[in-house]
């Protein structure tokens, strides 16, 4: 992210889009409730979900510009387990069937996909300004393993230390500070 947003910010652009930057990716996080900090049993594991959920909220806050996309996914919803802010900044949201109005509340900010009849891959698609039901298509695990093995990128640890380190430094130099000057 911070090589794409130096990138845009070399080209003078605001994001991907302007910058005719073409490349996305997307961030599949399953079961996001096995980030909770607060279920964490030792304090390095505590201190992990919390960097996670950080790296998190930076890419729900700013990634969306840069042509990365957030993808959360959770069997049981509920407040502590979606962050609020990745939430907020989710542009649209699915949903299939769940149990209790009060699950269908942490995700769609509403009740209604407790109603959706018992067929399987039945869901609501859920935008800013539109609400649909569909019906989803029978995807094996065969499918699915077929159709990401080509595209799936292992991140050696060292890579992931260094951009931590990067992010930080960028971070303490305010690079992305506003500044006014009189014209």
């Amino acid at each position: 992210m911070i090589d794409i947003q130096q990138k845009i910010k070399a080209k003078g652009k605001k994001n991907v889009q302007q910058a005719g930057i073409k490349e996305r990716y997307f961030i599949i996080v399953d079961e996001v409730g096995e980030l909770n900090p607060s279920e964490a049993v030792t304090s390095d594991e505590k201190k992990l979900k919390q960097e996670c959920q950080r790296i998190m909220l930076q890419i729900s806050r700013i990634g969306a510009g840069l042509g990365f996309r957030l993808i959360v996914a959770s069997q049981y919803p509920t407040g502590d387990v979606i962050p609020r802010q990745v939430k907020q900044n989710s542009d649209a949201k699915l949903s299939f069937r769940f149990q209790s109005q009060i699950a269908s509340r942490v995700v769609l900010d509403e009740a209604g996909a407790e109603l959706l009849p018992q067929i399987r891959g039945r869901a609501i698609y859920q935008a800013a300004d539109k609400r649909e039901i569909f019906q989803t298509p029978m995807i094996t695990s065969n499918n699915i393993e077929e159709t990401i093995k080509p595209h799936i990128r292992v991140i050696e640890q060292e890579e992931v230390h260094d951009a931590i380190e990067i992010e930080t430094v960028i971070s303490k130099a305010r690079i992305d500070t506003v500044t006014f000057e009189e014209v």
